[in-house]
């Protein structure tokens, strides 16, 4: 089953419900693919000027599931306006992870790729993943897009 794009309540119902994530729910936008009573919640969060390294910015992705996941990928890109409204993929952006097992309550993460250098501008981050759950039964969702935020980078 695929969710190109979850509604923005329940966005908030699942970023919410993620303790690991309460305090930073401002940072994150989510979505959730479910399949047989296995539900995983997917959270991508905002680029941002990197705290560790500031001449960079990056932007994370998370992914948690209630019940064991195997056969898992996960990706993630960044995506920069133009001037003309039209979104264009950050070169070298993209990154992924997989195939991997997921047990239950466990969280990864994935970060991504390259060192992209800081540059003033409006972004977005976009994830995607698949996987199967004990039963054999899988799901997938194509790229869901987060909220754009203006990057404004420190010198």
């Amino acid at each position: 089953m695929k969710h190109p794009r979850c509604p923005t309540s329940l966005r908030r119902k699942f970023a919410a419900s993620l303790s690991l994530l309460v305090l930073a729910t401002s940072l994150l936008s989510g979505c959730a693919l479910a399949v047989g009573g296995t539900t995983c919640d997917m959270n991508v969060q905002n680029p941002h000027q990197s705290s560790g390294s500031p001449r960079y910015m990056d932007a994370k992705l998370t992914f948690t599931c209630n019940g064991a996941v195997k056969n898992a990928y996960l990706s993630i890109k960044m995506q920069k306006r133009l001037g003309n409204g039209a979104w264009v993929d950050v070169p070298n952006s993209q990154n992924s992870l997989g195939p991997f097992e997921l047990g239950a309550g466990t969280t990864r993460k994935l970060m991504t790729g390259g060192n992209l250098l800081c540059a003033d501008g409006t972004y977005r981050a976009a994830g995607k993943g698949k996987g199967t759950n004990a039963r054999g039964q899988s799901t997938s969702m194509d790229w869901y897009y987060g909220d754009p935020v203006s990057v404004t980078c420190r010198r």
